[in-house]
């Protein structure tokens, strides 16, 4: 779809490992995040219906406020969440992510839907790309 970007991500570790890097805010916090951000997190806690409010903090002092709510929550599978970056020009979007078993350990597929710039689909892809760079070096076997 246009206003979509998908990210697929294999990993070495299993998908319950992969599913509480997500879930669990001390491991979260290694990895979310582009580059040298670092991602604070006011309110995270996966639940359905729950909101979420994080600070992506860059290098420069720079703070990005995302908050969202999780939609869907089935562990070890899939979670479904709002996401809404409140400095940039946007609408809330909305990230499906699925992790699988495969013989070689998970495969992750990100979806996030609702970017209606195309500005927004690159920044996008560009963050999740950089953020799952270290999500591979934390959970990696």
């Amino acid at each position: 779809m246009e206003n979509t970007i998908t990210i697929i991500k294999t990993f070495s570790a299993s998908p319950s490992e992969v599913w509480q890097a997500w879930t669990d805010p001390t491991q979260f916090i290694k990895w979310f995040g582009p580059g040298e951000s670092e991602a604070h997190l006011k309110k995270y806690e996966v639940v359905e219906g729950a909101e979420y409010d994080i600070d992506v903090i860059e290098p420069s002092g720079v703070i990005h406020t995302t908050t969202g709510v999780f939609e869907k929550v089935e562990p070890e599978h899939t979670l479904v969440f709002t996401w809404r970056i409140h400095d940039l020009p946007m609408d809330s979007s909305r990230i499906i992510v699925t992790i699988r078993l495969i013989e070689a350990g998970s495969e992750l597929t990100l979806i996030q839907e609702n970017l209606n710039q195309p500005f927004l689909r690159e920044m996008h892809a560009m963050g999740w790309e950089s953020a799952f760079a270290k999500l591979t070096q934390l959970i990696n076997k």
